[in-house]
């Protein structure tokens, strides 16, 4: 396949199958597999604080971890704690690590405690080496919740997704019944919430994606066929 003249969307996926990456052709983005790891290179990284190559798992870290100034700027305006729910998810450990680095830069005392069953120990391993508290919990149960500490902040990351034929009682749960009790946990919150985007058709490519405001029914497209 001619990857430079393709217009599908490339998806690259670290060695720890954990961390996925996903780029359009306009984005100037070229995917390159080499032994024993895989490299992705940035054509389009000059002037730009990201490295032009990713050759380890450790530098990928590194990068989805690096804050901006913006954010650094932000944190400073979050009381302490900062609760990530379903830190040990995929999106998880590099968002909660990404706030913690963040704070450090901006000299900002903020504890982030990242909450999460950590069926995955080495997830929750390498978040307390990167500074963030871990708590085990598993949130379908009450009692754990309202253990957890109060905070005017939480970021929300709690969702299942695979094996839901399997056990469509537990997907239920997941979905509808923690968000309703973490919400009854804490009512007065700021709580930002990471959903999906699986909620919306297919979008055309070109069109650079769905929005809020698309139909859930509906195929967006920009007139091509």
């Amino acid at each position: 396949m001619d990857w430079g003249q393709s217009s599908a969307t490339f998806v690259a996926v670290c060695c720890c199958n954990r961390h996925e990456l996903q780029w359009t052709k306009s984005e100037a983005f070229t995917v390159c597999k080499r032994e024993p790891t895989m490299t992705l290179r940035n054509s389009s990284s000059k002037g730009s604080e990201s490295p032009e190559y990713i050759e380890s798992e450790e530098q990928l870290l590194d990068v989805l971890t690096r804050p901006t100034s913006t954010l650094v700027d932000f944190i400073k305006t979050l009381s302490s704690p900062l609760v990530v729910l379903g830190a040990g998810g995929k999106m998880g450990p590099t968002l909660a690590v990404l706030a913690k680095r963040a704070a450090d830069a901006a000299n900002h005392p903020l504890d982030v405690v990242g909450v999460s069953r950590f069926s995955d120990a080495t997830a929750q391993a390498w978040l307390e080496r990167q500074g963030v508290r871990t708590l085990s919990c598993d949130l379908t149960e009450p009692g754990p919740l309202q253990g957890l500490p109060a905070t005017e902040n939480i970021i929300y990351l709690v969702g299942q997704k695979f094996g839901t034929s399997q056990n469509p009682a537990s997907t239920w749960a997941t979905n509808t019944l923690v968000p309703a009790r973490v919400a009854e946990r804490y009512p007065g919150a700021r709580i930002a919430a990471v959903s999906t985007g699986n909620v919306y058709p297919a979008s055309d490519i070109r069109r650079g994606g769905s929005v809020e405001t698309d139909s859930l029914t509906e195929r967006q497209t920009t007139g091509a066929p």
